[in-house]
């Protein structure tokens, strides 16, 4: 959650004054991160419309998320809507039908809903009287409510909002398959803890096979508070997909999660359990308790006094990253007073003087959601100003995974000119059945744990744990037969004595999407490898790579296979280019292994020509 998803604070006489929401992007809700082929009757907004549904409705805020394909709102009643995807019922509304507008959300009549966030495929929302609810996907307990349901059917999905386990709460914040309460100065997290972004010291992982690498975290369905803050007052907090930020009321900002390309600040691409003090971010860069922060797929923002904003992590498809808190020089001089994160967009409301602006940048995922108009770039890799709102007053700014929204001020010329958009219906049923949705990255290592369900993970897709290689499109087309073919008969799976000096061992990771591959050689006296074997813990196509290397490498001298290139075994399984990356492994992982029993033989020569010595 950024600044853009909650309310600006108010006492209980101060009259919510709201304003008009406007939306770009994209509409068709179930073609969002599948395929760039859209229905007709669901365009892409390539400048922000209002909303037919929502008029004469003042809206106090705005909720959405990088992950997200849905959109939270609250008027200035505290009545609750939401539309969008609604496959696993992150709507709320008591079914998992897309809603293509703003319904309210009956279950939580009467409560007076001030705050939202949206993840993946859930949602949480903040009432006056300081309860949270949530409703949605809860297969790693994400809700808050005590339990972990696996959502393999309807009758496993939070319809309708649940009464989270969480009291005296102001503010929330949804990472993809994990959520963040602030209550009463303290932080409380429940969810996915994969890489250490619930911030309790530990991803509560382990391997539920004998015989194999199969990687489990335990879900953490009760919220527990952040022991690592519990003496500090927590002000602000942001979810990025796998990575959380917290600032205190001293100034101090802290992050934690997953570590890749730079997203925690710490100048490593190293994950973090528990919050971690971002040391750039000290003496003489002052935070305010109040500061603006926002945290995406790769990238974390947070504001100064002063109003200057600091930027780490990936911001831009090419280029360097931001290993630590730089300032962000693309906006010097800017006072900002809401920014948001989408997928690999951003978005934010800003001053310059007497000037008002909303300024959107980033890579977009194909679906207009800059508002730069239909004649206007398609992405922006440095901040531009969305001219249809320029000198609007835009009190907040919210992004979703294809969308973008703009909360203006009532009243405002800018908004009153601005074009309607009235779908063709309130419900999408005519959308093609999307089941389950989005898949997570097979639990599984090489091992065959997943026969009998592969085919069906494979065919629509798996995407990543962590989203983070890709763009997070999940693919629309199956996969080649070489893939299924080694992932339901993976070839050599298990381990060798790694002591042996026979034996060379090659443990490869990749940070930006979580795979791990171990690859063990074993080679005779005349250096030709006469046997293989792996483990790996990742997606599919990681693993039938793993499976491929195996393969090939068998029966070739050591100095042979140094020679296999990741793009053999891509061709080789006909990965289409979005999965790659996951034939990266192989290839790092041959020559790690290489070299272990290299070092081995040299050491052993060595150790022989001592002992002859000594004698």
């Amino acid at each position: 959650m950024s600044d853009a998803e909650k309310k600006p604070e108010a006492t209980e006489e101060e009259e919510v004054v709201g304003g008009e929401l406007l939306q770009c992007g994209a509409t068709d809700w179930y073609s969002i991160g599948r395929t760039k082929e859209v229905r007709p009757e669901y365009p892409n907004l390539s400048v922000p419309h209002r909303l037919k549904a929502l008029e004469g409705i003042k809206v106090a805020f705005v909720a959405a998320g990088p992950s997200a394909c849905h959109t939270i709102i609250g008027d200035v009643n505290g009545v609750c809507y939401t539309w969008g995807r609604n496959e696993k019922g992150q709507l709320g509304v008591g079914d998992t039908i897309n809603r293509n507008v703003p319904t309210i959300v009956a279950g939580l009549a009467n409560k007076k809903v001030i705050a939202g966030s949206a993840g993946r495929a859930h949602s949480a929302v903040v009432t006056a009287a300081g309860d949270s609810y949530s409703f949605g996907l809860n297969n790693y307990g994400q809700l808050g409510t005590g339990s972990v349901k696996k959502a393999k059917g309807v009758e496993d999905m939070s319809l309708t909002p649940q009464l989270s386990l969480v009291s005296k709460c102001n503010k929330v914040a949804c990472g993809a398959d994990f959520t963040m309460w602030l209550c009463d100065g303290k932080l409380w997290s429940a969810g996915c803890p994969q890489y250490g972004q619930l911030g309790h010291g530990t991803d509560n992982s382990y391997n539920a096979a004998d015989s194999s690498v199969k990687m489990v975290f335990e879900p953490q369905a009760n919220p527990r508070i952040i022991a690592a803050l519990a003496e500090k007052k927590v002000t602000q907090v942001a979810a990025g997909y796998n990575h959380t930020i917290a600032v205190c009321s001293d100034g101090g900002v802290w992050t934690w999660g997953f570590g890749g390309y730079g997203r925690l600040g710490h100048k490593v691409q190293q994950d973090e359990m528990r919050p971690r003090l971002v040391e750039t971010l000290t003496g003489r860069i002052a935070v305010p308790a109040d500061a603006v922060v926002a945290a995406g797929q790769t990238a974390s923002f947070c504001t100064i006094v002063g109003g200057q904003i600091f930027a780490w992590g990936k911001l831009k498809p090419s280029g360097d990253n931001f290993m630590y808190p730089t300032p962000y020089h693309e906006l010097s001089g800017w006072n900002i007073h809401s920014l948001c994160c989408g997928s690999s967009t951003f978005a934010c409301a800003a001053t310059y003087g007497n000037e008002r602006s909303t300024i959107t940048w980033g890579h977009t995922n194909g679906y207009a959601e800059l508002g730069y108009g239909p004649a206007g770039k398609k992405s922006s890799a440095n901040p531009d100003k969305c001219m249809a709102l320029e000198g609007a007053h835009t009190l907040q700014v919210a992004m979703g995974f294809g969308h973008s929204l703009f909360l203006v001020k009532a009243g405002d010329p800018k908004a009153e000119k601005a074009p309607v958009w009235e779908p063709p219906c309130v419900k999408d049923e005519s959308a093609p059945n999307a089941g389950a949705g989005s898949k997570r990255k097979a639990p599984a290592s090489g091992a065959a744990s997943g026969k009998g369900k592969v085919k069906k993970n494979l065919a629509q897709a798996p995407r990543g744990a962590s989203l983070d290689v890709g763009a997070a499109f999940v693919l629309a087309r199956a996969y080649h037969k070489n893939v299924v073919d080694h992932y339901e008969n993976p070839r050599n799976v298990g381990s060798f004595d790694k002591k042996d000096p026979s034996v060379g061992t090659g443990l490869v990771g990749a940070p930006a999407c979580g795979d791990v591959m171990k690859l063990q050689i074993k080679v005779d006296e005349n250096g030709n490898i006469v046997d293989s074997c792996f483990k790996t813990f990742g997606c599919g196509s990681a693993i039938a790579s793993s499976s491929v290397a195996t393969e090939w490498i068998k029966g070739k001298p050591v100095d042979d296979v140094m020679t296999i290139k990741n793009s053999d075994i891509a061709k080789h399984l006909s990965l289409p280019p979005v999965k790659l990356h996951c034939s990266m492994l192989a290839e790092d992982a041959i020559k790690a292994a290489v070299k272990d029993w290299k070092s081995k033989q040299e050491a052993g020569k060595q150790g022989g020509a001592q002992q002859a010595a000594a004698a």
